[in-house]
């Protein structure tokens, strides 16, 4: 006989009615566990929270995960895979009609010679790439594969995906909005300085350049080894740190004055400033933004109407 002698532990719970009689009695029966065991089975569980939670967190990350089994010819997508796809949950891909979901052109040739390359020489990829969801709905990914090879041949690939989108939007409205400022930058008439908090000059336009006498052959050494300190009249020096500290400590967002300036050949112009604060993310990455204006020419036209005002009234 293959009978045997097995020990049980056994735990029993009383339940009670409304009027606190007992009515019945539940026994649980089970064997007893080795330390090893309930090791293991601890593990499990952590590992079961942790899933959970990585789950969760790649919901909200938009991270998905794919596999290839080579050997036998199949393609496996996670969930949020398919929900990138915009397919539904019982969805199967395909090994050969996937690739299709690239968009045609750029991001698809990119992506069989990546695949190619990974199953020929082992190499891994990381790349940024479109694609064209079932819905019809294109969507920029991050796609990331890593071959596994064994006795000298490639048998799986697997990796992450994830939906890029949102910042992919964000980095095309940035290059537009630097794009637009580098144009006006480079081509106003008037003259723009980015300055830091603490008074260097981090560029000049041309304008500015051409304006304090300076050309192409020394405008580096201008930028690079010049304040606004170097440049202004001394007399307006005084006021203009006093504004300029005040507009840092937060009192206003942008004032105007109007200083005397030294051109290279030392020649005085009077300039009308209007000066910005523009708060970066970190206080180091902060700026001052400085449009300068030549009015000397207006000043003395000013002077000229006024002294021919005075005259015709005397």
């Amino acid at each position: 006989s293959d009978s045997h002698e097995v020990i049980l532990h056994s735990k029993g719970k009383v339940i009670y009615d409304e009027n606190n009689n007992p009515v019945k009695l539940v026994v649980k029966h089970y064997k007893e566990r080795n330390l090893k065991q309930e090791k293991i089975l601890s593990k499990i569980k952590k590992l079961k929270k942790l899933r959970v939670i990585l789950n969760e967190t790649n919901k909200v990350a938009k991270v998905g995960g794919w596999e290839i089994d080579l050997v036998h010819q199949k393609l496996n997508w996670t969930k949020v895979t398919k929900q990138i796809h915009e397919v539904d949950h019982g969805y199967k891909p395909e090994l050969e009609s996937a690739i299709n979901f690239y968009e045609g052109g750029w991001s698809r040739d990119k992506m069989t010679l990546l695949f190619a390359e990974a199953v020929e020489y082992g190499k891994p990829f990381d790349a940024e790439l479109k694609i064209v969801t079932a819905k019809g709905n294109p969507v920029w990914v991050r796609t990331i594969g890593k071959p596994v090879i064994e006795d000298g041949q490639c048998v799986r690939v697997y990796g992450a995906f994830q939906d890029i989108s949102p910042r992919k939007k964000q980095e095309a409205i940035y290059k537009e909005a630097r794009e637009r400022f580098e144009k006006v930058f480079n081509h106003s008439s008037i003259g723009i300085v980015l300055v830091d908090t603490k008074g260097k000059i981090i560029n000049a336009n041309p304008a500015t350049i051409k304006m304090f006498g300076f050309d192409e052959s020394n405008a580096e050494y201008a930028i690079n080894n010049l304040t606004y300190k170097d440049l202004i009249h001394p007399e307006d020096l005084k006021i203009a740190n006093e504004y300029r500290q005040r507009l840092i400590d937060g009192e206003f967002t942008h004032y105007s004055l109007r200083s005397r300036y030294y051109k290279k050949n030392g020649e005085l112009i009077l300039c009308k400033v209007n000066v910005s604060y523009i708060e970066g993310a970190e206080p180091s990455e902060s700026m001052i933004i400085t449009h300068v204006e030549d009015i000397t020419a207006q000043k003395e036209l000013e002077d000229q109407v006024l002294e021919h005002s005075l005259r015709f009234k005397s």
